[in-house]
C-alpha cells in the first residue's frame, strides 16, 4: 500500500485507534467546576463551566438537568477537540448533585 493510500486511510478511518483514544483521554481533565443555576424566567437550565489551569470558561444550556449533564459533557468534548468517533469511548462528567443553583466539582465517571 503507497503512502499515499495510508495517509488517507487514516484521516478517513472511523476505526478508534488505542494511541489515540489514550491521547485523547489525557488531553480532557478529571475535574472541572460546574455552576448550575436554573432560570425561572427562561424555565432553562443553565451552566458554566470552569476548566482547570485556564481562565478559559464555558457556558451552556438545556430544558432539563439531565439533558444539562449531556450538554456539559458535549461543551468539554469540543473545548479539547475530541472527534465524536471518539466520544462514546471516553468517561463523562457526572453532575453530582440535583438542585436549583450549585457549584460543584465534577469528575469523570
Amino acid at each position: 500500500m503507497g503512502i499515499v493510500r495510508k495517509v488517507r486511510n487514516f484521516f478517513t478511518s472511523k476505526a478508534v485507534l488505542p494511541e489515540v483514544l489514550d491521547t485523547y483521554r489525557h488531553r480532557i481533565p478529571e475535574r472541572i467546576l460546574v455552576q448550575v443555576a436554573f432560570d425561572d424566567q427562561a424555565k432553562r437550565w443553565v451552566a458554566k463551566i470552569e476548566l482547570p489551569n485556564t481562565k478559559d470558561y464555558l457556558c451552556t444550556e438545556s430544558d432539563t438537568q439531565d439533558d444539562l449533564t449531556d450538554m456539559v459533557n458535549d461543551a468539554v468534548m469540543t473545548y479539547y477537540d475530541v472527534p465524536t468517533t471518539y466520544v462514546s469511548h471516553l468517561a463523562h462528567f457526572q453532575n453530582p448533585l440535583a438542585s436549583k443553583q450549585n457549584k460543584h466539582e465534577w469528575k469523570l465517571a
